[in-house]
């Protein structure tokens, strides 16, 4: 009996912990679900970046995505590259930059999905991001769990997003400003990064879909 269970709205059974298979009565909308297993949760393996640009700039915008005086064009780093999920990879150019691009939005996050998935190297430093025609503001930087070494991350990342629970080995602690972290890994971090501003994710309250 307690795979079936009865339920007022649908927000409580989205809510709800399930017993499996499951059979659930929603009372409003007199309906019936069956979950034969659980959802299969969501694994984050992409680099993510997040920034916000004024409305009032014009449509045209340079915006960089990657920038290590490299010569090198995006196929050589990246197995794949999107903008707001619109592959860009080949209107990039090698320095990583899209130029007098025109998007409809004002929030933008790229997705990196790297070749090599255990460093995040020089690719990625400078200042990144843009759209505001004088400069690029605060990035949120999101490193997904897989990545055991941190090289160099954009300069001007304002908040930086860690999935990983062991904390990766990092070569600088200065170039961030507030740290997020798995909930149950704040104390670890706290005592290996020392001076840095640790938060648990679920304080998270910016722009990357976490």
């Amino acid at each position: 009996m307690n795979n079936l269970k009865k339920f007022a709205t649908v927000a409580d059974y989205q809510a709800a912990q399930l017993n499996y298979p499951a059979v659930s009565w929603i009372v409003s909308g007199d309906t019936v679900y069956f979950d034969k297993t659980a959802p299969t949760p969501t694994v984050n393996d992409k680099v993510m970046m997040a920034w916000h640009s004024p409305s009032d700039e014009p449509s045209g915008k340079d915006i960089v995505l990657y920038n290590n005086g490299s010569s090198y064009g995006p196929n050589e780093h990246f197995n794949s590259l999107t903008l707001n999920d619109v592959d860009v990879m080949t209107e990039l150019g090698d320095n990583g930059t899209l130029e007098n691009y025109s998007f409809p939005n004002t929030d933008y996050v790229a997705k990196y999905e790297l070749k090599d998935d255990s460093t995040i190297t020089d690719l990625f430093s400078g200042d990144l991001g843009g759209g505001w025609g004088s400069g690029a503001g605060n990035v949120d930087f999101l490193i997904p769990s897989q990545v055991a070494e941190i090289q160099m991350i954009p300069q001007n990342t304002g908040t930086l997003v860690i999935l990983a629970e062991t904390p990766p080995q990092c070569a600088f602690y200065t170039l961030f400003g507030s740290v997020y972290v798995p909930d149950n890994a704040v104390s670890t971090y706290e005592s290996q990064w020392s001076g840095v501003p640790i938060y648990p994710i679920s304080d998270y309250q910016g722009n990357l879909p976490v």
